[in-house]
Formats: structure tokens, sequence, C-alpha cells
């Protein structure tokens, strides 16, 4: 991802766009440039996203040729598609080029990526990825990047009833006991608050003492109590935040993104997961055969090998069922994953806080392949047979019903 020359943005395409991130994150949306490495399932969703978003020009490149796995995910892609071999990225890029008529989408017909093509995309990296029903999102915004808002929710204010010296400090009270819910090392600013020169139209470094209080330096300040009540408000500050390189983070992750707090150590199983796929389609030309329990085992021995010990319990099982479900490539999985890299590329552009860099039978000739390898033929059956209702139609009712039609559901119903 890169940033060039600037446009003006027409509020009445993007006004929720504007509402939320601001008319200065959209600025540099509109000025940056976007590569997609790999138009599957996940990159063309993705992809979708992104230029919907409003960049100036995306790029789409793919090496990979179309498959029915892919076809079960990949909302652009036809039969005609699968059966002549056709690009992943080619097969998508007469659609996606229609979807904003601000945003230059262009189609790459270089067999590799060169080295060219990623110094002028060389600013952000994100790496977006599903397997089954896992999936993972790493973000390199390089060594040193700012961010203006580290959590996106408006600044905090809140009613103070007393600010009172302290020898070096002066210790700041909440009223009637509401939290300020603050954090040592935040800015914060005074309204209001009468009897001490040198308060108001200040920013001060706080340092919490409890839920309900906290100290300010007391430089520059004159007196020794305030005479009334008056408001805090939360000042918020840019803060500098570096990332790791990829190659760093497969070996020794720093952090990972938390999802369920009953499941301490699946992120990190799902880590090694992953690593391992990645070894096992090196050495093997491919994936593992969907609930194959040889190709399982195989996998299963580079998991312990990656992880450095062997896998028990229920992260053992994960495991396995990752191996089952590795090749099948689900719709909702993949608009899942697809839609987090693109909010991270918005993110990376209008300089908001990203994620932690980390977060982690036989085949069918038919669209649904992915589907029926993961969760066998029965459920498909099911699955077509489905009548449901769907109220409302607008841009989550679209994305469901997006969704929907590609997991087959009600098809024999209506056909």
């Amino acid at each position: 991802m890169a940033t060039n020359g600037a446009e003006e943005i027409d509020e009445s395409l993007y006004s929720r766009q504007l509402y939320v991130l601001g008319a200065d994150a959209m600025k540099k949306m509109s000025m940056s440039s976007v590569l997609i490495a790999g138009l599957g399932p996940c990159g063309v969703e993705a992809a979708k996203n992104i230029i919907l978003g409003g960049v100036k020009k995306v790029t789409l490149w793919d090496n990979q040729k179309a498959s029915w796995f892919d076809m079960g995910a990949h909302y652009y892609m036809k039969e005609a598609d699968v059966t002549s071999s056709r690009n992943r990225a080619a097969c998508s890029f007469e659609q996606l080029k229609e979807l904003n008529p601000y945003v230059s989408v262009e189609l790459s017909d270089s067999a590799e990526l060169t080295e060219a093509m990623i110094s002028e995309h060389n600013v952000f990296i994100i790496l977006a990825e599903a397997a089954g029903l896992a999936g993972r999102v790493f973000c390199d915004f390089g060594a040193s990047h700012t961010v203006v808002d580290k959590d996106g929710a408006e600044p905090k204010q809140v009613l103070i009833s007393s600010v009172v010296r302290d020898g070096d400090s002066f210790t700041v009270s909440c009223h009637d006991e509401v939290r300020h819910e603050l954090e040592t090392g935040e800015y914060v600013s005074f309204t209001e608050i009468q009897g001490l020169d040198g308060l108001l139209n200040r920013d001060f470094e706080i340092r919490v003492t409890g839920p309900f209080g906290f100290t300010i330096p007391a430089n520059g300040i004159t007196g020794d109590k305030s005479t009334n009540t008056g408001w805090l408000h939360q000042v918020k500050k840019p803060i500098t935040i570096s990332f790791n390189t990829l190659r760093k983070e497969m070996t020794a992750p720093s952090d990972f993104v938390l999802t369920d707090f009953g499941k301490f150590e699946r992120p990190a199983t799902y880590h090694a997961c992953f690593r391992a796929l990645a070894k096992f389609q090196a050495t093997a030309n491919d994936l593992p055969k969907p609930h194959d329990e040889a190709d399982a085992t195989k996998f299963m021995n580079l998991v312990n090998e990656i992880n450095g010990s062997e896998l028990q319990g229920a992260e053992k099982e994960a495991a396995k069922k990752f191996s089952f479900t590795a090749r099948a490539k689900l719709q909702p999985v993949a608009s899942a994953i697809g839609a987090i890299a693109a909010q991270e590329a918005v993110k990376a552009v209008s300089e908001c806080l990203p994620v932690n860099p980390i977060t982690d039978a036989k085949i069918a000739d038919n669209r649904y392949a992915s589907q029926i390898a993961a969760f066998g033929q029965g459920f498909q059956d099911k699955m077509l047979k489905q009548k449901w209702f769907l109220v409302g139609s607008g841009a989550i009712g679209c994305e469901l019903l997006k969704n929907f039609a590609m997991m087959g559901l009600g098809k024999s119903y209506y056909h």
C-alpha cells in the first residue's frame, strides 16, 4: 500500500464513512494505492471492500487458477472459469472495476510478484488467510507507525468534584464515585473548574490512583483547591508503535488476539497449524486431503515439531480438525477474514490502532466442494433444502444474502 496526490471526496457517496472516519482519513484513503496479491475467496472479499471504501488505485495479481474449492466462496467465479482453468484475478477483474467509479482497478498479468510491483506498495503489509474454519490476519506497518486514535471511541467526559493539592501534584476526584475509565499516561484537560490558576486550557498527563481518581503534575498551577465542580475531557494524543516482520512473528510471535477466553491456548495452536500447513504444502505440493487420516498424521507431526511438544486434549483435537478441513474455503469465513483485512487497510492510512500483529472425503466437482469437504454431503443437502426469511436488505442484509446464496441456502426449494 502506498500514498500519493489528493482528490476531492464525494460526500454523497461516502457520507457514512465520513461520519465514522472523518474527512482527513478519507482524503488519505483517496491518495492510497493497494496491491492485492491473491484473488481467492479472502482476496476478492478484501478487494471488494477496499474498492468500495474509496482508495485511489487497486492492482490485482494472482498466479493461481480457478478451482471448485474456490468457487464455493468466490462470488465472481463461474463454472466456465474453473473448467477453463482461468486465472483467479481475471475472474473478478471486470466486476471489481465496476464497483466504484472513483477507484482505478488494474489487472497485473505478471507471472510472479516483481520487486518493482512490491516496491510501489511497500509501506504497509497485511496478510489474510483462511483454512477451513480457521483464519489469521497479520499486519506490518513498519518499525515506526503513528496512531492518532488508539480505540476509535469518543473522548471521555467526566464530572469532577474536586482538585486538591498534594505536594508536587494535585489529586483529582470524580463526582459521586463515577469511574473515569482512564489509564496512566493518558492526557486530560479541564473546563469550568475555578480556584486554580493555570489549570484550564492545558493538557495534563495523568497517573491513575484508583477507578475514581488520579493525580496530575502541579507545575504551573497556583492555588490549593478547586472551589466548584467542573468537567474532565480526555485528550487523545498520537502514539507511535512498531511492528515485527512476518518472518519474526512466524517463529517468535509477540502477541495474539484472544477471541475466546475459555480457550487461552487455541491461538497458539492455530498459529502452529498455519505454519505446519505451509510446510505440508511445500513438501507435498498440495493441502491435506479432507478427513484423510494419513495426511492428518503427517500434519500433526509437523504441528508437534513446530509447537515443541505434542499437543494434548482439546488442542490436539482442534489441530486434527484443522487438517481435516484446511482445504475447504468457506464463504462465511472468507467473508469475515477478508473484511478484517480490508478494515486493517483502512486503519493503515487513517492512523487508527490496528489489530495485534497476529490474530489465528471425495472431492465434489461443483461449487459446494469446500462445504462438502468440511462438513459432509449430508450437511450440504440440508443447506439446499432450507427455507429462510430475511428481513431488511441494507448493507448488512445484502452481505447476508450474498453469503446465503454462496452457501446454497434454499437452492433446492427454489429450483
